[in-house]
């Protein structure tokens, strides 16, 4: 994820995942979009990484709709 702009293209950037491979000053590009993640009652009790994959060995989560990470938390009358 980029952490901050640098200027003339340069990014400094957070490993969220595996880095293997990567390499300063490598090219890379945007996706435009956010990192998002399922939500809904099919996360619930699931355990996922921060990209939303599951990894409590249980399948795929089902889910109709992804958020972004980057939100406020929902209020209590909305749990």
């Amino acid at each position: 994820e980029v952490q901050q702009q640098l200027g003339d293209g340069v990014v400094r950037t957070i490993a969220l995942g595996s880095s293997d491979g990567l390499r300063r000053g490598m090219k890379v590009a945007g996706t435009g979009a956010p990192i998002s993640v399922p939500v809904g009652t099919g996360t619930l009790g699931r355990i996922m990484d921060v990209l939303g994959r599951p990894i409590d060995e249980a399948g795929p989560i089902q889910h109709e709709e992804k958020r972004g990470i980057h939100q406020p938390a929902p209020r209590f009358d909305e749990l």
